[in-house]
């Protein structure tokens, strides 16, 4: 997969993590477990293991994305984790700041 194409696939994979634990928030209620700081922990963690999922069902890869002149070839499972946690730990995070800003205008 070229560079252009793999950044494509992870930016749908962190709208589709933020789409789908914001359904766990909201939709099933489960956006008031705990205190803040419990919550402060759990969804985080919660959408890095949902974008850890979806980048090993969708065959993400963040290989494509690191220079030829850096030497660096990652492992199969490694580059799924890797794309994973920067759909779901960081991507989504980033949708949803990006989002939360526009609706407020």
């Amino acid at each position: 997969m070229e560079t252009a194409g793999s950044v494509a696939l992870l930016v749908f994979l962190a709208a589709l993590t933020e789409t789908l634990v914001d359904m766990l928030k909201t939709r099933f209620g489960l956006g008031e477990l705990g205190d803040d700081r419990l919550r402060g922990i759990l969804w985080p963690a919660v959408a890095a293991v949902i974008g850890i999922g979806l980048a090993f069902a969708f065959g993400a890869s963040i290989q494509p994305l690191i220079p030829e002149s850096a030497g660096v070839a990652l492992a199969w499972p490694l580059d799924r984790l890797l794309a994973g946690l920067l759909a779901g730990g960081g991507g989504a995070s980033l949708i949803y700041d990006w989002l939360d800003r526009a609706e407020r205008g």
